[in-house]
């Protein structure tokens, strides 16, 4: 009688070969997000900074106000249409964690093609899923829960890397994870660890990579990580019952409580991107919801009034209310930088106070004297426009073709100061109609600042 041999080969793997091939791979986040979130607490790091980095970024500015808008992120549906007050209502924390959220989803699809894409997409969809319940969890367990969320989000980072770059391989490594996948984590922890040093992570982030030892320490955030993902791995392949006993046993919450954290994690995890779930078979029946939001100029430039509007009533702080006004140029009149004045009164100049947009920080703190172009706008109080190149010996360091707006901030027949917008190409009448309404509200705040009258 002939034997047969039902034993699956588990393909030959060279664990020192993809050290070397890994060696040269960059962290899939960008620089300027990763260097934003690190100092995001200290003192220098203003609503203006944050604010900054996400309105010269069309996409992330959508993708901020869309997650500012959902159930997860704002539970009481409170209308969030500007940047400004997206970061005033949720609240630095949360920003941030939305930043890192949309910078890492877009690197890694970036770099998705035809041949590694459906494996990314189920990897990412599991990851952000895995992060998004955790974070609920976190709460439960009185831990920090923007770390915890972090933690999660690279646990399994070193797994999309390979997926991105070496899909064939990653195929390989996913049949010999059928065989041994308690070897396979220690291997890939070897390797994530490799690459956490090299990208200078910090090693809280590092000790909770998948197939970390530490892992096996009771209360050690590895070992929540580690169950949250073997979790949605049951999930994802249809086995609810054994995600909820596991969840179960290790956290002491209800059957209701998981199913609700779950339903909530995969809304969210679908308003990120539509097709990160595709791939994941779910047993739990959950309705998709849509976060619209009306952006359109029109939209966004009639809900800016009403903010700022309701703002001077409750006395808002001077610098919120010039932030919408900064961010309603950028976004409504696709200005690429902002900046705001003082009018010296005894050196007769004005000085740079604020600046947002493009090349912001080249501006702040700057000084030029009044010529008789801006005599004549001060004295007329109307906005004027003109070609950057009519105005070189004011800013020589403008490209030429740019297009700048003056806004003169007057009362009283007095300068205070002036607004001062720049583009690519001319503004319109109906634009500086608007512009107007944006500068008078702005006025009636910045007359508050009793130090201007001293």
């Amino acid at each position: 009688m002939m034997m047969v041999n039902n034993t699956r080969h588990v393909p030959e793997i060279e664990w020192s070969k993809i050290k070397e091939l890994l060696a040269d791979k960059e962290l899939p986040c960008s620089y300027e997000a990763l260097t934003l979130l690190e100092n995001l607490d200290s003192e220098e790091v203003s609503l203006q900074e944050l604010a900054d980095h996400i309105l010269k970024d069309y996409g992330l500015t959508n993708k901020v106000i869309k997650l500012a808008n959902s159930c997860f992120y704002n539970p009481n549906g409170v209308e969030i249409i500007t940047v400004s007050k997206a970061i005033l209502f949720l609240g630095f924390e949360k920003i941030r964690e939305i930043i890192l959220v949309s910078d890492y989803l877009e690197e890694i699809i970036a770099k998705t093609n035809s041949n590694n894409r459906e494996t990314v997409l189920r990897l990412l969809g599991q990851t952000f899923l895995g992060a998004y319940l955790g974070r609920q969890i976190a709460f439960h367990l009185k831990i920090p829960l923007e770390e915890f969320f972090i933690q999660l989000l690279f646990h399994r980072l070193i797994r999309i890397i390979l997926a991105i770059y070496f899909p064939e391989l990653y195929k390989k490594i996913e049949i010999f994870e059928q065989e041994n996948p308690q070897k396979l984590k220690r291997k890939l922890f070897r390797l994530a660890s490799f690459m956490g040093q090299k990208w200078s992570l910090p090693e809280i982030l590092i000790s909770t990579f998948e197939g970390s030892p530490a892992a096996q320490k009771e209360n050690h955030p590895a070992k929540y990580i580690e169950t949250i993902s073997d979790a949605v791995k049951f999930l994802s392949t249809g086995q609810k019952e054994k995600a909820f006993e596991l969840l179960q046993r290790n956290f002491k919450l209800k059957k209701e409580e998981i199913e609700q954290k779950i339903k909530k994690a995969i809304e969210i995890t679908r308003e990120l991107h539509d097709s990160l779930l595709k791939e994941l078979r779910f047993s739990i029946n959950t309705k998709k919801v849509e976060t619209k939001v009306d952006i359109s100029n029109e939209f966004l430039f009639e809900k800016a009034i009403k903010e700022i509007t309701s703002n001077l009533v409750s006395q808002a702080d001077f610098q919120y209310i010039l932030s919408i006004v900064a961010e309603t140029l950028i976004r409504v009149f696709n200005c690429e930088t902002v900046l705001f004045g003082i009018y010296n009164q005894v050196s007769k100049s004005i000085v740079i106070r604020y600046s947002l947009g493009k090349n912001r920080r080249i501006w702040k703190g700057r000084n030029f004297y009044i010529n008789d172009i801006l005599e004549k706008i001060f004295a007329k109080q109307i906005e004027w426009t003109c070609s950057a190149k009519n105005t070189s010996e004011l800013f020589p360091f403008i490209e030429n073709e740019k297009e700048l707006m003056f806004s003169p901030l007057v009362f009283l027949g007095r300068p205070l100061g002036i607004l001062i917008a720049i583009r690519n190409y001319p503004f319109s009448g109906e634009d500086l109609q608007k512009i107007e309404i944006l500068r008078n509200l702005f006025l009636l705040s910045f007359q508050r600042l009793s130090k201007i009258f001293r």
